[in-house]
């Protein structure tokens, strides 16, 4: 891929410094985009994982066609970043991840962007733990509505575990229950857009289990260009704000 365009807004020295970085990108929902803008940006070595199928629900926000539909999601995005660039180094892994995977999945990564649907958050905890054992920084996007949430996790920030028990129960977060989230989120709707979306959190709480979340695909591009650019900024070493601040967008609030 002719990358000569980011030049004059990223230096010669500074796209060499990101293609040398390993970046794993772990969800391949939001994650598709990410990856796809990842290369785009000059990143070179990635580790991407999912253990989802295509599904023609995905079309409306992620990086897939139709024909893509019924692959597995690892096998679309490496394809597509393939015809992005051929001098890409990618190693895929299309399993559901579990705890035990972590280590092995995350190897030598350099930066993490952690996808995962939040039904997983024992996987979630365990990338994170691994992480900053590590001092590798994890960068936590997601989309909510018309809004962008998403968190920089560092040796040095607050865990993951600190936010979500700021937000909801912490007995709740430590058997994995979905409610932890559902109180995350209700935390931060926007006030225009809490009627709609308390719906789906309604009926998810009615179920007492998880159910498709709805998403915009104006809002998961949003969302994966303001990731990548923090994953520039960390390549490149420069502060980002770290969690519990976060870093948002708000697209039905525009100002001239």
């Amino acid at each position: 891929m002719d990358l000569s365009r980011n030049l004059g807004i990223l230096t010669k020295k500074e796209m060499q410094i990101i293609a040398t970085k390993k970046l794993a990108v772990i969800g391949l929902g939001l994650g598709s985009l990410i990856a796809q803008l990842c290369v785009r940006s000059g990143f070179k070595n990635l580790v991407i994982a999912d253990g989802d199928i295509v599904d023609s629900s995905n079309l409306n926000r992620q990086a897939y066609s139709n024909n893509d539909i019924g692959r597995k999601k690892t096998e679309a995005t490496k394809a597509y970043l393939r015809g992005l660039a051929d001098d890409l180094t990618i190693k895929s892994h299309d399993n559901f991840l579990v705890k035990d995977d972590v280590d092995r999945v995350m190897e030598e990564s350099e930066i993490i962007v952690d996808s995962i649907d939040l039904s997983s958050l024992d996987v979630i905890l365990a990338i994170h733990k691994w992480a900053r054992d590590r001092n590798v920084p994890v960068i936590f996007p997601i989309n909510l509505g018309w809004s962008s949430i998403i968190m920089v996790f560092s040796k040095h920030s607050a865990t993951l575990e600190n936010v979500l028990s700021r937000k909801g129960d912490m007995g709740g977060l430590k058997k994995g229950n979905f409610e932890t989230w559902v109180n995350f989120l209700e935390s931060h709707v926007p006030q225009y857009g809490k009627e709609r979306f308390d719906s789906f959190l309604s009926k998810m709480k009615a179920i007492g289990e998880w159910c498709p979340a709805p998403q915009l695909g104006v809002t998961a591009h949003a969302t994966a260009a303001l990731t990548v650019t923090l994953a520039l900024k960390i390549a490149l070493g420069e502060k980002t704000p770290v969690a519990p601040q976060e870093i948002t967008s708000d697209l039905f609030v525009l100002t001239s």
